[in-house]
């Protein structure tokens, strides 16, 4: 048999996306395939009950998990990193792809809550952050999943974002899409994307303390990004932008 890779996404109860001082997973969703003919072994998707706090709105708003979910079906988070455990194991999975850093972090800090964490690095020393891979290999930094689903026509219609196990998923078709190539065009679009958007974030107090600029350009990186998935021309955008600096 091939060498056997994890696809892995994690869901958190964070307060903000700035203030991350809650670190609770609240679900984790596992992808367990062979690497080359990426033939799916497993997937695995469990509910986490909440240890620090409960389900914040924002995260419910989010993700559709709310605290009656986690306290209807979730475990306990030694029971479900045991049974990730036994997973990977099973199948001696070599690596663990993530998408970022953020979800290794995470679960680092999970386990620091407790005091024994039986087999702990048996997953922790197996992660990997895909986006840096896919980052170095298209030569775009900042790459978020979204971006990455583009350039590689992996979006599914069964999919969900801030799914845990759905992530996962479209970690393991943008693996699978990788062996196909890309369509060049769908890089080069992601690229101007990322230039504009940034360019737009720097300039974002200017357009919020002018008014007249703010209706006129009307501009996010919401409505870029919508842009680019109707194959829409932006590049008025990055004039508009340039003006205003």
């Amino acid at each position: 048999m091939s060498d056997v890779y994890a696809a892995m996404d994690l869901e958190l109860n964070t307060e903000s996306s700035n203030k991350r001082e809650y670190f609770d997973l609240i679900e984790v969703g596992l992808v367990i395939y062979e690497n080359g003919t990426f033939n799916i072994l497993e997937k695995y998707q469990s509910y986490v009950k909440t240890k620090k706090a409960p389900i914040f709105e924002r995260i419910t708003e989010l993700t559709g998990i709310t605290q009656d979910i986690i306290d209807e079906k979730g475990k306990d988070f030694l029971t479900v990193y045991a049974e990730m455990v036994d997973i990977v194991k099973k199948y001696k999975v070599k690596k663990i792809y993530t998408w970022g850093d953020y979800d290794e972090v995470a679960l680092g800090k999970n386990c620091k809550m407790y005091p024994i964490v039986p087999d702990k690095h048996t997953i922790l020393r197996k992660i990997e952050d895909y986006a840096a891979i896919m980052e170095k290999l298209l030569r775009i930094r900042g790459l978020s999943l979204e971006e990455a689903v583009y350039i590689y026509n992996a979006d599914k219609d069964d999919i969900s974002r801030h799914h845990a196990l759905d992530d996962a998923m479209l970690v393991y078709y943008i693996a699978k899409a990788l062996n196909d190539g890309c369509d060049g065009k769908r890089v080069e679009r992601v690229r101007n994307f990322i230039k504009i958007r940034d360019m737009y974030n720097s300039l974002r107090g200017k357009f919020r303390q002018n008014k007249e600029i703010t209706e006129k350009s009307n501009l996010s990186a919401e409505k870029l990004w919508d842009m680019i998935n109707r194959d829409e021309d932006f590049f008025d955008f990055e004039n508009f932008i340039r003006n205003c600096e």
